[in-house]
């Protein structure tokens, strides 16, 4: 009998499992039209759920990051960079790079504006970015526009995110000392420079980590030698 109503218990519930709806989760394309945007730092939201106030402040700082000067570094031409502060990786030909008008520092153009989307300082020196007045949006209308360039160009820097991307021309390349200037925004795909930076960045932990260990593996009989070397004989 109680095994009776040990298999009725079962078929009851897995009759209202069935029944149960499902949890749902959004659509892919929802998701793509739905950007993850930082309006402050450590501050994560939805396009869709942020507030007019966030909107505009994404939109300022959005034009503001397309002001800063671009350029393509190439070791021929450009004398010997440090790392990038950011992503800790070396600077290689090809690389596009952003350099901050206030300070002069130079970073990946992939990592600096995915920093400046959460923060418009300098990460090297802690600098704040100077907004100029003529990218503050003042009509109802620059800033819906400004908001939506701010949400494309926002998806595109930040590497975590999942769609967007930006695809405009160069305007040209003109020389100046010793770095070579774009007039205009390139048409490399931010998301796969972030990638490719992140690539290279983890090669280059492995090869120091492997560097280490074989100097290690090497100083360890070393030290041994000149230990018994040293120690006075009987």
């Amino acid at each position: 009998m109680g095994n009776c109503f040990r298999h009725f218990y079962r078929r009851s519930n897995s009759s209202e499992d069935a029944r149960r709806p499902s949890p749902t989760h959004p659509p892919a394309w929802y998701l793509e039209n739905d950007p993850i945007l930082h309006p402050a730092p450590g501050l994560s939201v939805p396009f869709s759920q942020l507030t007019e106030d966030q909107q505009v402040t994404i939109a300022m700082r959005m034009a503001l990051i397309a002001t800063l000067p671009i350029f393509i570094y190439d070791d021929n031409e450009n004398a010997k960079l440090p790392e990038c502060v950011i992503c800790m990786c070396e600077y290689e030909a090809g690389d596009e790079m952003r350099k901050m008008p206030m300070c002069s520092h130079i970073f990946h153009r992939a990592c600096i504006d995915d920093w400046l989307t959460r923060s418009l300082t300098c990460p090297s020196c802690l600098q704040e970015v100077p907004m100029p007045s003529s990218t503050i949006p003042t009509t109802p209308t620059a800033v819906a526009a400004s908001t939506t360039t701010a949400s494309t160009t926002a998806t595109a820097a930040v590497a975590s995110t999942t769609a967007g991307h930006i695809a405009t021309a160069s305007t040209g390349r003109a020389s100046g000392g010793d770095r070579s200037h774009l007039s205009g925004p390139s048409t490399t795909d931010l998301r796969e420079e972030a990638r490719r930076i992140k690539k290279r960045s983890k090669e280059q932990q492995m090869s120091r980590s492997r560097e280490e260990r074989e100097l290690r593996r090497f100083q360890i009989p070393t030290l041994s030698s000149s230990s018994s070397s040293s120690s006075p004989g009987p």
